[in-house]
């Protein structure tokens, strides 16, 4: 039987960082069961979108941190 789940992977990472908002992409990529370079991509998405808000983004696992405007 196939999983399924109301959440996008965006708003599993929304949930995350905002948990978390020093996780790194390889733990939300681990966490989502995604590749490093699909969650990169969502956090860009995110970022294009104006939701987080903080130092520009670091390339995939070198702790780039970001903050979440609330």
């Amino acid at each position: 039987m196939a999983s399924w789940t109301f959440l996008t992977y965006h708003a599993r990472v929304l949930l995350l960082v905002a948990h978390d908002p020093g996780v790194r992409l390889r733990d939300i990529a681990a966490s989502l069961n995604i590749t490093e370079r699909s969650a990169f991509g969502i956090i860009t998405d995110l970022a294009e979108a104006g939701i987080p808000n903080g130092p520009p983004l670091a390339k995939p696992g070198r702790g780039g941190r970001g903050r979440l405007v609330r």
